[in-house]
């Protein structure tokens, strides 16, 4: 049954003023949707393009990956078999880091990039086995954990990646087996590594650390994304002024594409800073509102 259809069953249940909350309720609940969805289209356009190489800062994380990267080739190149060896990023909030790993991933070809939060295993909405168990040898595979991985998570996390299997339910014979898994890119972020158990420390032979982008590599990073999605802006300035208000990369990200969202409500074609200011406030109103509803 479609949203519409329940919001119309509750305007006659409830009453008028009930049944118009209600209403109100999924209008809001569609817009949210459709906001979410837009900021994943428009994401997931540029991080199909982005490369370790096009990565704005980090330079020596940049570095040490790559070097694994070209000696996976070289091994390749030489008939070598080589295998996907599991990576660590550490880094706090504004080190651009989902990023990076959507990078890493893009190195290695053409992979379907599955993601995850610690907090979504942490609290037992996913399974680290029913994650793992989406993809194949075409795969990788991010968990984003940033300052949240149970001990349970960790110790599951810790055997997957000692021997190598994941365990998947047959429903034919209704039984638990296990199954291969083998040569498979796994990242995992944290904000800090002291989190983590030393055997699953261990697990991880590449461990890069990140540092928070300035406001001038927030700048540059935000020219690249104009460029990559051919977008239009009245001036150049402005990229810097998103920048120096949001004092953080995935905030300054979110600025964009909420003032290219409200660029094309007005059906414009080019950013301007008309777009910017009602797109900082929107984003400041929404702040406020979910930290009422939280208590904040």
């Amino acid at each position: 049954m479609g949203v519409f259809q329940l919001s119309q069953m509750a305007t006659v249940a409830m009453g008028n003023r009930a049944g118009s909350l209600f209403l109100d309720f999924f209008n809001k609940m569609d817009e949210n949707i459709e906001q979410i969805i837009a900021k994943i289209e428009l994401d997931e356009t540029f991080n199909e393009e982005i490369s370790l190489n096009r990565l704005i800062g980090n330079k020596n994380g940049r570095e040490i990956v790559q070097c694994y990267i070209d000696s996976y080739y070289s091994d390749l190149a030489a008939g070598r078999n080589p295998q996907h060896k599991a990576i660590l990023l550490i880094g706090e909030k504004g080190s651009g880091i989902h990023v990076f790993a959507r990078a890493i991933s893009n190195s290695f070809g053409n992979l379907c990039f599955h993601t995850v939060s610690g907090n979504w295993l942490s609290d037992g909405v996913i399974h680290l086995n029913q994650f793992f168990g989406e993809g194949d040898e075409f795969s990788s595979y991010y968990i984003s954990a940033d300052n949240k991985l149970s001990a349970i998570c960790q110790g599951q996390l810790c055997k997957i990646l000692n021997e190598k299997q994941i365990s998947e339910y047959d429903w034919e014979t209704k039984s638990w087996i296990k199954k291969k898994f083998e040569n498979r890119l796994v990242i995992l972020s944290v904000e800090n590594k002291d989190m983590l158990a030393y055997p699953l420390l261990k697990q991880f032979p590449i461990q890069v650390n990140l540092r928070k982008l300035s406001v001038a590599e927030i700048t540059l990073a935000l020219t690249q994304r104009l460029a990559l999605l051919g977008w239009k802006i009245s001036s150049v300035d402005l990229l810097g002024q998103i920048a120096q208000a949001s004092q953080e990369i995935g905030r300054a990200m979110e600025v964009l594409a909420m003032s290219y969202r409200v660029m094309r409500s007005k059906g414009e074609e080019i950013l301007s800073e008309v777009h910017l200011n009602k797109a900082l406030r929107l984003l400041n109103e929404n702040m406020k509102a979910a930290g009422q509803k939280t208590g904040g």
